[in-house]
């Protein structure tokens, strides 16, 4: 681990705006049951970025929608770190990272807790031929659903054909109703400024190398 890396890991749990779940015994993880009322206003909406990486998609959110809440969810402290820090230069008040595995979101989140879910540029996991793997799967859409108001809305973005076609072939089975998916977003006529508008790093990548970005967009009912 580089010196920088090392360092970002072990100060994380100073940033104010890092959430570690507490341990209930060994199994399961779960945050302090009064968590997130204490912190939150879970009525003003509450919208997830789960895999956030360094928080792209949940920093440019809160920034545009201050009356909001936004949680960014993943398991590398580094990114965590990166996130957080930015959150602070940025005065984002509305904004909280919580370091976690997604499979055990159920656990952290009341029901009808969320209002929305952004998956941007999820692990395609290849090698896991079954697809439990994929945050799209059946199994993870189960997940969600727990704590997702009524239909709630699941946004997705990837540049992999093959999570593309496995989550569409999977919606249905799972209970879902698909408002739209195009296979090349810049080129289609979606124009909403927070689907076309906020770009990730991995994003800007995919097209300066002429890989188009396939989006999803389906609700959980």
């Amino acid at each position: 681990m580089g010196r920088k890396k090392s360092y970002r890991y072990k100060d994380v749990r100073n940033r104010e705006r890092v959430l570690f779940p507490a341990l209930c015994g060994v199994d399961p993880i779960c945050l302090k049951p009064s968590w997130p009322v204490d912190l939150l206003k879970p009525e003003q909406g509450v919208v997830l970025e789960l895999g956030c990486g360094k928080g792209e998609y949940t920093l440019a959110l809160a920034e545009r929608y201050p009356e909001k809440n936004f949680i960014g969810v993943d398991l590398k402290s580094d990114r965590l770190w990166v996130a957080a820090t930015k959150a602070m230069e940025k005065g984002l008040e509305n904004v909280w990272f919580v370091r976690a595995r997604i499979d055990h979101l159920s656990a952290y989140f009341p029901k009808n807790f969320a209002e929305a879910i952004w998956i941007p540029f999820p692990d395609p996991a290849p090698g896991n031929h079954s697809g439990r793997k994929r945050l799209t799967s059946p199994r993870f859409l189960e997940i969600y659903r727990d704590f997702l108001k009524p239909c709630g809305i699941v946004r997705c973005k990837t540049d992999h054909e093959g999570l593309y076609s496995f989550t569409l072939d999977n919606l249905f089975s799972a209970g879902a109703r698909l408002r739209r998916a195009v296979e090349d977003l810049h080129a289609s006529d979606i124009d909403d400024p927070d689907i076309v508008g906020i770009e990730s790093h991995f994003e800007k990548e995919f097209r300066k190398k002429g890989i188009s970005v396939k989006f999803m967009e389906f609700y959980l009912e």
